[in-house]
């Protein structure tokens, strides 16, 4: 049985709403064709009888849009002259826009057909000229002038955002203090504070010269809701007072580790250490591209023990124990490590260094391993940096992976390093007597300078 279409009589076809502010949709003169095609196919396909007139119910006409077009505005925007009035005329009438009023010689009000809904500019219709036209048949000139705005050396805002990220993607969560901080904190390390004249809060009444004791209050919220692993880093500004009234505003950066790495099924559950932030530090000075040199073991107002970071004898970061004094004040019963970043320094120092590009090497390297006895004073980083200063042009890295300590063995005040070098040649590949060569002058590097014994 054939199918019979019958328009219900309180059924009409309504227009789409369209939004002033949209600059897509459907066209809203187009439904009457669309009801129509719709109906013939009904007819065809399906076999159905169209027994009703259209209802077109279309009380608010959109109405075609009236744009003012400048003719030379049109090739301005082109780039060239060649573009005639009489083409630009042609063009309009092929894309059904009439012209419905010449204002003055050099230009024309054109009503833009309702199908096209974003074109409501003289823009949009020199847009739309152009695309008839052919951005082909545009001239490309012989040179482009514009200003080049020169970008900061280092872009502070990137380089901060490269620490954060790099913090986040290692564990650590971003935290921010106030500014402003209870002097009782500071107890008889009160002289260099910056004192608040009117403090609305006796327990905020000095500004803060540090950022330990605001993150150390952080670790006692967290420790305080049983999260007893804590990793955090922040930025912000210290404030000191000099002996003469005057006033310093530096910018710092801490990083901050208290707590016990997880367990998995490669280890087990233990409480951080040194070595781990210390760990943490070493990488992001690889992706700050900085090689500053490690000082001597020390202790300071926050740190029971630490070590420096120095580049050009300007310090850019202590990092070690806070002191236990300090935890007890904050009620943290477990050892807390922090890295006092300069931030002020790291920026410098980023000033002045340059990228360089080496080429990828073509031949092989080559380690060779020694086993050193020496004293306990003399720290890993006092060797490395002797042997990297004197060392031959063939030595490319120098780790330590091996640290023996017995009395009863070795002898008292000494330890035994296991050092490893890797030798690499850029021109050629390294030959036995090469080598031999290479590792006879950096052991007498290290029995010169420490009077290390070979064992």
């Amino acid at each position: 049985m054939p199918f019979r279409y019958e328009k219900p009589p309180n059924i009409t076809i309504c227009a789409p709403k369209q939004h002033s502010d949209s600059k897509k949709g459907a066209d809203a003169n187009s439904c009457l064709k669309a009801l129509q095609r719709a109906a013939l196919l009904i007819q065809e396909i399906a076999g159905g009888t169209i027994t009703a007139d259209i209802i077109d119910e279309y009380p608010q006409v959109v109405a075609k849009a009236k744009v003012k077009v400048r003719y030379e505005q049109v090739r301005k925007l082109a780039g060239t002259p060649d573009i005639s009035n009489a083409m630009i005329e042609h063009i309009l009438s092929a894309l059904e826009m009439d012209i419905v009023a010449r204002e003055t010689a050099d230009s024309v009000t054109v009503a833009v057909p309702t199908n096209k809904v974003d074109v409501t500019r003289e823009v949009d219709v020199i847009e739309e000229i152009l695309r008839i036209y052919g951005y082909n048949n545009m001239p490309i000139p012989q040179a482009i002038y514009a200003t080049l705005t020169p970008s900061p050396s280092p872009d502070v805002p990137a380089l901060r955002e490269t620490v954060a990220t790099t913090l986040t993607a290692r564990g650590f969560s971003e935290i921010m203090n106030n500014s402003l901080t209870n002097s009782q904190y500071y107890g008889h390390h009160q002289a260099d504070t910056v004192t608040l004249l009117n403090s609305l809060n006796k327990n905020l009444d000095v500004l803060r010269k540090d950022l330990v004791r605001g993150a150390l209050e952080a670790v006692r919220h967290n420790l305080n809701y049983k999260n007893t692993n804590c990793r955090f880093f922040e930025f912000g500004k210290v404030y000191h007072r000099g002996s003469d009234t005057t006033y310093t505003e530096t910018e710092q950066l801490l990083i901050l580790m208290s707590g016990s790495k997880a367990e998995s099924w490669q280890q087990k559950s233990r409480a951080y250490q040194f070595f781990d932030l210390k760990q943490h530090l070493q990488y992001l000075w690889q992706r700050l591209a900085l090689q500053p040199d490690m000082g001597t073991v020390f202790e300071s107002e926050l740190l029971e023990y630490g070590i420096g970071y120095y580049s050009d004898r300007h310090l850019l970061a202590e990092i070690g124990a806070v002191r236990t004094e300090l935890l007890e004040q904050f009620d943290i019963p477990q050892p807390v490590y922090a890295a006092i970043v300069q931030w002020d320094n790291i920026v410098a120092a980023r000033r002045q260094y340059a990228f360089t590009f080496k080429p990828l090497p073509k031949f092989p390297s080559v380690r060779r391993d020694l086993a050193l006895l020496l004293d306990k004073t003399v720290s890993y980083a006092q060797l490395e940096k002797a042997v990297y200063q004197q060392a031959p042009p063939y030595l490319q890295e120098i780790n330590i992976f091996d640290l023996y300590e017995d009395e009863q063995k070795i002898g008292a005040g000494k330890k035994s390093y296991a050092l490893s070098f890797v030798l690499q040649a850029v021109d050629k590949t390294l030959t036995d007597a090469d080598i031999d060569t290479a590792m006879k002058k950096i052991l007498e590097i290290l029995v010169k300078e420490f009077g290390i014994i070979q064992r």
